[in-house]
C-alpha cells in the first residue's frame, strides 16, 4: 500500500497521493501565489507576508512544501513588476531585498 505524500495516510495500491490531496495542494499553491503577488505590491513586509502563507497553510492544512514553488514564482514575479511599475526607493529595495533572500 502506498502512503498519501500530501496526507500521510493510506494512498492504495501503487498510489503516492489522493486525488483530493493533490487538488487541495493545488488550490492552496494558487492563494498563496494571489496572496504573494498582492503582499508585494502593497509593499507588505516579510513578516507579514510569512504571516499571510502561514495563515493559508493552517487553513488548507497543506505543508509548506508543496507550496513553496509557487511562491517562489510569486515572489519574483511580484518583485519584477514593483521594480517595473516605478523606480524602487532606498526602502522598496532593502524591502524587497529582504524578502528575495528568504525565498532565493
Amino acid at each position: 500500500m502506498g502512503v498519501c505524500e500530501y496526507c500521510d495516510q493510506n494512498a492504495g495500491w501503487f498510489k503516492t497521493a489522493h486525488a483530493a490531496c493533490v487538488e487541495a495542494a493545488n488550490r492552496a499553491a494558487n492563494q498563496v501565489r494571489d496572496f504573494a503577488t498582492r503582499a508585494i505590491q502593497e509593499r507588505r513586509g516579510l513578516a507579514e507576508l510569512l504571516d499571510g502563507v502561514q495563515e493559508i497553510l493552517n487553513n488548507t492544512g497543506v505543508k509548506e512544501q508543496f507550496v513553496q514553488t509557487s511562491l517562489r514564482h510569486a515572489v519574483n514575479e511580484a518583485i519584477i513588476n514593483v521594480a517595473k511599475a516605478a523606480p524602487i526607493s532606498k526602502e522598496d529595495n532593502t524591502r524587497l531585498s529582504i524578502i528575495i533572500s528568504n525565498y532565493a
